[in-house]
Parts: structure tokens; sequence; C-alpha cells
């Protein structure tokens, strides 16, 4: 009799286990709601995020906090960064000289000034001194150009290499930079960059979904071992 009533007991401890096994099984409500809340909250955290990364453009208040998104709220600091590295860049720049002074920048430079010698020696040198253009003749207009493109052939390198050096200490880059970036309106920033973002936030948005299945996962694990 004794050994029945301890079957019966370890039998109905086993249905017991069972039963509670089939309700992890079907979850309730609570327990649906407490699989899926991580999954939820991954995804609206990355969309949240998204957002207050572009928006607002202009500071709003609420409950007495000051909200404006990340970039616009810093693109003042953003573009005097991107200046400055950009400045330092064109600074740190070797080889500007010997690209601007290369033969073949001159001799695209050669038909325009070639033109505007012509130009003034048959017509410029009258307006200016009728007696001397008297005594200049078809071959003396050929020969002066000639003469004058070979002078300002040799020139070139020395003129051109003078104005690189130039250029790159005393042209403001970084203050031409930074008013060029803080002068896009802030509609036409967020145009630009939302696409650029659109890949990387498309990444987080598999990351986080993957993240809420693994812990959802183990919750209904946990849920199952503690029945």
């Amino acid at each position: 009799m004794f050994f029945y009533g301890s079957l019966s007991f370890t039998i109905d401890l086993n249905e017991f286990a069972d039963h509670n096994r089939i309700l992890i099984l079907k979850p309730s409500t609570v327990q649906i709601v407490v699989l899926v809340f991580p999954l939820l909250s991954l995804l609206l955290f990355v969309a949240l995020f998204r957002y207050f990364l572009l928006y607002p453009q202009k500071p709003v208040r609420f409950l007495g906090f000051r909200i404006q998104g990340a970039i616009p709220a810093g693109r003042s600091a953003i573009s005097k960064g991107i200046a400055s590295a950009a400045a330092r860049q064109f600074a740190a720049m070797e080889g500007l000289e010997n690209q601007l002074v290369k033969p073949e920048n001159f001799d695209r430079l050669k038909p325009v000034i070639e033109n505007h010698m012509d130009d003034f020696l048959r017509n410029g040198l009258k307006e200016q001194m009728p007696m001397i253009s008297m005594f200049i003749g078809e071959k003396t207009v050929n020969s002066l150009k000639t003469i004058f493109i070979s002078e300002i052939e040799k020139l070139f390198p020395r003129v051109i290499g003078q104005f690189a050096g130039n250029l790159q200490k005393d042209l403001p880059i970084e203050k031409m930079i930074r008013e060029k970036l803080d002068s896009i309106p802030d509609q036409q920033l967020t145009d630009l960059l939302s696409p650029a973002i659109k890949k990387p936030f498309a990444a987080l948005y598999r990351l986080a979904f993957a993240l809420g299945l693994i812990l959802a996962g183990v919750l209904w694990l946990l849920f199952y071992l503690a029945a």
C-alpha cells in the first residue's frame, strides 16, 4: 500500500511538471510581453538614436530640457574640426609647386598667351604707340611673339612656384572652408547625411534584432527551467 501511494505521488509530480512545461510552451500574455520586450526595446533604441542624431534641427524645450539633434547642435564644432584638418593637410601638402610648374600646364596656357600677344602687337600697340607700330610688320610681330613667349615660358616655373608657396602660407583655407560649411542650410545638411547613415543604421537594426532574439531565447529557456 505504501509503495502504491509513493508511486501515485511521483506520477502526480511528473504530471504537474509536464503541465507547467506545457504552459511554458504555450506562454501567457505576461510571458509574451517579457519575451518580446527586449527585441522591441533594442529596435526602439536604434530608431531613437537615429532620429536624435539629425533631429530636431532647431533647439526645442521639453519639460525644461533643451533638446536638439546631435549633429545640428555640434555642427559649429564639426565645421571647425573639418576646416582645421583640411587646412593642416593643405599646408603640409608636398609637391604642389611641382604639379603646377609642369610643362604641360604652360602648354595649356600658351595658346591664350599667344592670342593675347598677337592682338596686342597688331592692335593694342597701334593705339598706345602709333609711331612705333608703323615700323612693325608681320615678320616683326612673329619674331616678337616668339621672343616674348620664350621668356614667359622661362619665367613660368619661378612665378607659379612662388605663387604656390605664398598660396599655401597666406590663403585662409580654414576660414573659407568653415564659412562654406556653416552656410549650408540645416535641411540640406540633413538631406546630405541621411543617405550616408542609412547603411550603417541598417546594420545596427539587424544587430539589435539578433540580440533581441537571443535575449528572448535566454528568457524563454529560464522560464522553462524554472518550471
